[in-house]
């Protein structure tokens, strides 16, 4: 809470500038977050987001991306073939020629093939070894964040734990 005051402080200070990673849309060190229910296309959405960002092009066509971003993206749910059909008509609609390179450098696909729970310590701490191997990363995405946890996400303790983690 801030008082009167402090709120009139706060705004005669400067901002820390978000560094974005797609302008307008989405930045470094900040949590976004896509809901919608099933099969509507959110890990559609997820993995354009991915390849957008990791070939730093625009992202949906709108949002700039001033430089290719190293993406990490866990796939939890599904099968890596339905992953590689939508990875494939991307780059065939982005770049036409498969035969060149293609997110060689900046995109690290993991699908983990195991249960993830982020309200299990071994669980976390197993995850975040693995992803520092791929530092520095720019972006992570979970796709989909229920499939983190056990639990239902609506509740305060699983939520909380999402959270932190």
């Amino acid at each position: 809470m801030y008082t009167g005051s402090e709120l009139l402080s706060a705004l005669n200070s400067l901002d820390t500038e978000l560094v974005p990673l797609a302008v307008d849309f989405l930045y470094r060190d900040t949590i976004t977050m896509f809901a919608a229910d099933a099969g509507v296309g959110k890990s559609t959405l997820a993995t354009n987001l991915a390849v957008n960002l990791a070939l730093g092009q625009s992202v949906f066509g709108h949002f700039a991306v001033p430089k290719p971003c190293r993406v990490f993206y866990l796939q939890l749910e599904g099968s890596f073939v339905e992953s590689k059909k939508r990875l494939r008509l991307i780059r065939e609609a982005q770049q036409g020629d498969p035969t060149l390179p293609w997110c060689t450098d900046n995109l690290f696909w993991e699908d983990w093939g195991s249960t993830l729970n982020v309200l299990k310590a071994d669980d976390v701490e197993t995850f975040i070894d693995y992803i520092d191997s791929f530092k520095p990363l720019d972006c992570i995405i979970l796709d989909p964040i229920y499939m983190a946890v056990a639990g239902d996400l609506s509740k305060n303790e699983v939520a909380t734990a999402f959270v932190k983690f």
